[in-house]
């Protein structure tokens, strides 16, 4: 289960609550995309280029760790930049798509 948010406070506090419950079923990774919370950059695409940090983060597990099923869960520009990953790319096995934004 890859699960990624946008960097806020609120994501952090969520981020905590949830990913000690998935453990123990899931093998879990979690990021800040580029410009938010503790990953290095000055600004947010809102999801257009933060869908190629995604796509680093999963050539990665699958080089590094084999994994090949993913389910990506997303909160605000996360769940914005997990439905356009999944548009572009064929390796979403499911999406959680946590208060997207449809409009800007």
């Amino acid at each position: 289960l890859t699960v990624f948010e946008t960097g806020s406070v609120l994501v952090n506090l969520v981020r905590k609550n949830y990913l000690g419950d998935l453990l123990p079923f899931f093998n879990v990774a979690s990021f800040d995309c580029s410009g938010s919370g503790l990953s290095e950059g000055n600004y947010v695409t809102l999801g257009y280029c933060e869908k190629e940090d995604l796509r680093s983060v999963i050539k990665h597990l699958k080089r590094d760790f084999g994994l090949r099923n993913f389910i990506l869960w997303g909160r605000s520009m996360g769940a914005v930049t997990a439905l356009l990953y999944a548009g572009k790319y064929q390796d979403v096995l499911t999406l959680i798509s946590d208060n997207a934004f449809s409009d800007l």
